[in-house]
């Protein structure tokens, strides 16, 4: 029985598969690379699906417009599939999607004005894509935009229109034009969490305006000594700063100190501290975990004496 069940094609298994399952609600078929545009159309019986992810899988562009027939999705995932302008556009039917997933995709900034069409969007992710610009889309609270090159992350043409209150805000690797300009639009005192690791970024000015950052991630970026202050300066909220792999000294850590009273999670793997960091570090009094592999770091007894709390991830070559 269970080998007559694996001669059957993919598009027939998802055919059994849902048949009567019409109280159905999430399906994942990520990375399942013999679902075709065949097999798809076996899940549009499914009138009660709210979630669906089938990112890396084989479908086309003609798949994915069948999908606007869910009309009860608030949850898409079309990560690494060959979505075109064209497939994106008739989605737009979709009114509850919250969440859209659409890396790797073949979205223009033409195509991706389509997305004003969704109301309740609060999560968007276009990693690896040619988007260069957002339209303005003022329910979105996630955005990733690494691997990407970035002219502006949102276009606000009338200044009275709201703007979106981004809490989240994922760069790793994307190039930035102009940076004002990318951030121009964007009610940065909102942002909870930012990441600008692998970027070619060598001012960080921006910084200043985002009081409310918890999470902030600077790995193998330019940031050093010179502009650590920025990192200062918004320190008061910060749980989380990844320092690992920048241009940063003990002079950088020793600005720091004093200004990261929640600060709980602390990497400085792969810089230029030594020793005299340590005492600098000590003064950081809600550390819980701290990364300071691969530096030039010899002894830790007076940081133990001082912090007893402490979880260090150290490497035999400090």
């Amino acid at each position: 029985m269970f080998s007559a069940w694996k001669e059957l094609p993919t598009y027939l298994f998802l055919f059994f598969l849902v048949l009567g399952m019409t109280s159905l609600k999430e399906i994942d078929l990520s990375r399942c690379i013999r679902v075709t545009d065949a097999g798809i159309v076996h899940l549009l019986s499914i009138p009660n699906l709210e979630k669906l992810c089938v990112s890396e899988t084989g479908l086309t562009a003609d798949g994915i417009t069948r999908i606007s027939a869910l009309k009860n999705l608030s949850m898409l995932d079309l990560g690494g599939l060959p979505v075109t302008d064209l497939a994106l556009s008739s989605l737009q039917v979709l009114t509850k999607l919250a969440y859209l997933d659409l890396w790797g995709s073949k979205i223009s900034n033409k195509g991706i004005s389509v997305l004003e069409m969704f109301p309740k969007l609060s999560f968007l992710n276009l990693a690896w894509t040619n988007v260069t610009k957002l339209p303005n889309i003022p329910s979105l609270r996630c955005l990733n935009m690494s691997n990407c090159t970035i002219h502006s992350i949102f276009e606000v043409g009338n200044s009275e229109v709201k703007v979106p209150l981004l809490r989240k805000l994922l760069l790793t690797g994307a190039t930035l034009v102009d940076v004002d300009e990318a951030f121009s639009h964007i009610e940065t005192n909102y942002l909870s969490f930012l990441d600008l690791s692998q970027s070619l970024l060598d001012k960080f000015q921006f910084l200043a305006g985002m009081g409310s950052l918890e999470h902030l991630e600077l790995s193998f970026s330019r940031m050093g000594d010179d502009s650590i202050e920025l990192v200062a300066h918004v320190g008061a909220n910060l749980r989380y700063l990844n320092l690992s792999n920048t241009r940063i000294s003990s002079a950088g850590v020793e600005i720091l100190a004093g200004h990261v009273p929640n600060l709980e999670s602390l990497s400085l793997s792969q810089t230029a501290i030594d020793d005299v960091a340590l005492s600098y570090i000590s003064m950081m009094p809600s550390l819980k975990v701290i990364n300071l592999s691969n530096t030039n770091i010899k002894g830790i007894t007076f940081l133990v004496d001082k912090c007893h709390k402490f979880f260090f991830s150290t490497s035999a070559t400090c």
